[in-house]
């Protein structure tokens, strides 16, 4: 008789040497005999910040960098403009 392997995941399957049948992977075994077992599941991490929260922060940062420049040119360009009237 055979010895059936079956593991359920959360995501969707990418790859595997097993049957693949919604969410579920299975294995069939040759008592006796050793077998590699191989899946590739790919799911999201429910903890993972967002692509969107991580766009508006590099925004963000490139903006204040950017404000910090422009300030700093224009404090820059008064200062020598007062020198060159004295």
């Amino acid at each position: 008789s055979d010895v059936q392997l079956k593991i359920a995941f959360p995501g969707s399957i990418r790859q595997t040497d097993g049957t693949a049948a919604q969410g579920v992977i299975s294995w069939t075994f040759q008592p006796g005999t050793v077998t590699d077992v191989n899946a590739v599941v790919e799911y999201p991490d429910p903890a993972a910040p967002s692509w969107i929260g991580w766009s508006l922060l590099l925004f963000l940062v490139v903006g204040v960098a950017v404000a910090i420049v422009y300030v700093l040119a224009a404090s820059s360009r008064t200062q020598s403009r007062s020198r060159a009237r004295r």
